[in-house]
């Protein structure tokens, strides 16, 4: 899948910018970071991408087509994990991940054998197999955001997009998400693209990066030629404060 965004500006209020021509292109099997301080606008870009943020001041193109043009269908071919999830029912890790095989199914389908036996498969990509029956609220908020990203991969998706998916997992279970991002985009030719606070992460997992200034301005270069002095200035610190903290 191809991903275009061109002169994309995005406001909340009409006024005050928090996306400012903002222009990258993902081609295929790519793995893009977004970087920047807090506030910079890298969940608003997501929910941008996937029309949870109505545009209408630029073009976001899938494979040539706008946007708005996908509807409901987009589900089939994209994957959103976001930052917080909340589940006041308790399914079992099986079923939260089965039901990512949803935009497959016709309105009125049920799950198949064919269905289940593909969302063990993707909770076994992530060491989650021994908690398959366990409710999704009996869980870590670790496991639980490694569970939303086994549902999104169940989807088989052409584009993965996941809002700081690092966030809540221990050490191993990162570089367990890090070399699965990886062999997803190798092995399926499928696109990545993931906000992270992560520099270290995603200079080693990326192709390229978009970096978001404070003042909702970008920079969209390969990851070789992103270095500390350019990555002081996104998140405005010192380069020797950079050099001595930044991950």
């Amino acid at each position: 899948m191809r991903l275009d965004v061109k002169d994309l500006n995005f406001s909340y209020d009409g006024k005050e910018k928090v996306l400012k021509d903002v222009s990258f292109a993902l081609d295929g099997a790519e793995i893009i970071s977004v970087l920047g301080k807090n506030g910079a606008g890298k969940t608003t870009l997501l929910k941008c991408l996937t029309g949870f943020n109505k545009v209408k001041d630029g073009a976001i193109l899938y494979d040539g087509k706008s946007i708005s043009e996908y509807k409901n269908t987009l589900w089939r071919k994209v994957s959103y994990v976001t930052q917080a999830h909340s589940f006041s029912y308790p399914y079992t890790c099986l079923e939260l991940v089965t039901m990512g095989r949803n935009p497959h199914k016709g309105a009125f389908s049920l799950p198949d054998g064919e269905d289940e036996k593909r969302a063990a498969a993707s909770l076994e990509s992530l060491g989650l197999l021994d908690i398959k029956d366990k409710p999704c609220t009996k869980i870590s908020g670790g496991q639980l955001q490694l569970v939303m990203i086994a549902r999104a991969l169940v989807n088989e998706p052409e584009l993965l997009i996941l809002d700081e998916p690092e966030n809540s997992l221990d050490l191993k279970n990162q570089i367990r998400l890090l070399d699965l991002l990886k062999k997803i985009c190798k092995n399926k030719g499928a696109g990545i693209i993931l906000n992270t606070h992560f520099a270290a992460h995603a200079k080693l997992i990326s192709d390229k990066l978009l970096l978001l200034k404070a003042d909702g301005s970008t920079v969209f270069k390969r990851k070789e030629e992103v270095n500390e002095k350019l990555l002081s200035e996104i998140y405005e610190v010192s380069e020797g404060d950079y050099l001595k903290y930044g991950s």
